[in-house]
């Protein structure tokens, strides 16, 4: 169980850090907040598999973690946004290598869905969301570094391809802003960190 779970109030008259109260499950993960809730998904694990399935649920106002429904598949090095009141995982590494799903969790019903199957399997991938569309971008392969960009409209459940990247990229920070993607560092697998 890890301890390094922290709260910023920057915005707050008394600027501060506060530890997070009950203890979470270590590893790297996938986080994403949705209807005043703090998910913490997949990851790294440590043990005797590298990868985890497990979904914790952090409650702000009670100051506690507690388990929620594990998602289908392993999931380390995805890519996760919410739309419509629900949690999308995309991609990643499972326990048979890389993988083309994508799943949804709907918090009322606490049940983790396949939704539909990425152009190819990746991860390092990023997702960014804007109303019900998931943008899915870049990301590796088993032959190297992807430009790949894709849409995901959650309500149609319907995939279409987009523009690529210029240049190859994975496990780069990625954020939407009035309408553009914008993409900061990364990887190419070649020149090395962008």
């Amino acid at each position: 169980m890890g301890e390094a779970r922290w709260k910023g109030e920057p915005m707050s008259d008394v600027q501060r850090w506060l530890r997070l109260g009950g203890k979470a499950y270590v590893g790297k993960r996938l986080m994403a907040s949705l209807q005043g809730y703090i998910y913490a998904m997949g990851g790294v694990d440590g043990n005797d598999s590298p990868f985890t399935k497990t979904v914790e649920r952090y409650d702000v106002k009670a100051d506690k973690w507690s388990m929620v429904a594990h998602m289908n598949d392993l999931h380390g090095f995805a890519g996760a946004g919410t739309a419509r009141g629900r949690i999308y995982i995309a991609g990643g590494i499972g326990h048979g290598g890389l993988l083309d799903t994508v799943e949804c969790y709907d918090p009322s019903t606490d049940v983790w869905t396949r939704v539909g199957t990425l152009s190819s399997p990746r991860a390092g991938l990023k997702v960014v969301v804007h109303m019900h569309t998931l943008y899915i971008i870049g990301g590796y392969n088993r032959t190297g570094r992807l430009t790949t960009m894709e849409q995901f409209d959650v309500m149609r459940a319907r995939f279409s391809d987009l523009a690529s990247m210029p240049r190859l990229n994975s496990n780069f920070a990625a954020a939407l802003l009035e309408g553009s993607i914008y993409i900061i560092g990364g990887y190419d697998g070649k020149a090395g960190h962008l």
